[in-house]
């Protein structure tokens, strides 16, 4: 919480949260223990922090594409957090063929 309430006054922070629904949340606390949280939970930090939520996988590359017309928007790096190897090295693919830039 402590990045998000010293990012957020200064960029955009965009989420997508996987496992909203209550399906969703029970196939991913049986894969990742109980990463998901409740969803009132993830509501409120959001709320708290002016954190942006991507729905999908679209419409997170879509917000990104979108805020990065905006200013005070400086350079092109992006910083990528994922539980998930492959969605981290999917997510670093999309990002970087629309023209961003994830350091190492």
């Amino acid at each position: 919480m402590d990045s998000l309430k010293n990012t957020t006054p200064k960029k955009p922070v965009i989420i997508w949260k996987a496992g909203r629904s209550e399906a969703a949340s029970r196939a991913a606390g049986s894969h990742t223990g109980a990463l998901t949280g409740s969803k009132e939970v993830w509501e409120t930090v959001f709320t708290q922090y002016n954190v942006v939520e991507a729905k999908s996988f679209k419409e997170l590359l879509e917000l990104v594409m979108s805020f990065d017309k905006l200013p005070p928007s400086k350079g092109k790096n992006v910083f990528l957090m994922s539980i998930s190897g492959g969605m981290g090295v999917e997510l670093t693919d999309s990002f970087s063929e629309v023209g961003f830039c994830v350091p190492e």
